[in-house]
């Protein structure tokens, strides 16, 4: 009994007839009867009933085809861990910066001690800019954050891309024990015009495009741009303003030091990590790898 014999057999079946099955492997009618009149001959059973409707599978082979079904998955499987395990070769992602610091580093981790001789490089890039490389093919993948309005904008000139989410989060406050807000459950943009917003990055950060639509909703009497995270950690504790950051997993992104505590805001909008997908092409087997990686980290 061949491996070829069994395909043979799963075809017929599936397809209702030799000749059309013949057809589909690229064989003569006479090639695929006589392989299949050995293997019943082999195994002393007959597999294969005709009539003028067509052929049918005996009892026997429906069985026989059950079990090399599973048995064909499985090996497909094993084959498939054997060659992702020796994978190798250069995979490069393109992303926003939210994406890149915040959302993949854990997963690129993860890459590298599953997949040790793939290289992978990444370049942060705005939400269109990210778009496309990807879809010109200059990346293997494109990261990106979005809300629901900047993903229908975004997309709305790239009918054959899609956007998959892989999680969502929501910004908040982190404010100190000491402020008169420490009392609510969350807060809303009116409650920051009137005071001092803290953000833990350099002024030129807070124009990326990826977090514009956060940094244009605040309205504050005073913006403060504070890179050093000492003295941002020291401002929040000691009640001189209020900080921002993303509540992700029920988790702050930022650090929450002690005698301070997060709120959400609740009126703005919720916001999406996840890679752009292509409806006329496939993933590479890198990539592919990388996003079975990442979904890992998302479970």
């Amino acid at each position: 009994m061949r491996f070829e014999q069994l395909e043979y057999l799963m075809e017929i079946q599936k397809q209702g007839s030799i000749s059309a099955a013949a057809k589909s492997l690229h064989l003569s009618h006479q090639a695929l009867s006589i392989s299949i009149k050995n293997l019943e001959d082999e195994l002393g059973l007959l597999l294969l009933m005709r009539s003028v409707k067509g052929v049918s599978l005996t009892d026997e082979a429906k069985e026989l085809v059950a079990v090399s079904k599973n048995f064909m998955y499985e090996l497909d499987k094993i084959i498939q861990k054997f060659q992702l395990n020796n994978l190798q070769g250069h995979l490069s992602i393109a992303g926003t910066a939210l994406s890149m610091e915040v959302f993949l580093p854990k997963a690129i981790s993860l890459y590298y001690q599953k997949y040790p001789h793939v290289l992978v490089s990444s370049i942060k890039h705005s939400p269109s800019d990210t778009l496309s490389l990807f879809v010109d093919a200059q990346v293997d993948l494109g990261f990106s954050v979005l809300t629901e309005k900047t993903e229908q904008e975004i997309l709305c000139d790239y009918p054959q891309i899609k956007f998959h989410h892989c999680t969502s989060f929501q910004t908040g406050a982190i404010i100190s024990n000491k402020s008169s807000l420490a009392s609510k459950k969350s807060l809303s943009l009116n409650n920051l015009k009137k005071a001092t917003v803290l953000f833990n990055c350099a002024e030129n950060i807070a124009a990326d495009p990826s977090n514009a639509d956060i940094f244009q909703a605040i309205v504050a009497q005073k913006k403060i741009y504070e890179p050093n995270a000492g003295i941002y950690r020291e401002l929040l504790r000691n009640n001189v303003g209020i900080g921002i950051t993303c509540l992700y997993q029920g988790q702050s992104m930022g650090f929450v030091p002690e005698e301070t505590i997060f709120l959400p805001i609740h009126d703005l909008n919720v916001r999406y990590f996840g890679y752009f997908v292509h409806s006329q092409r496939t993933f590479s087997p890198l990539a592919q790898s990388f996003l079975t990686v990442l979904e890992s980290v998302f479970l």
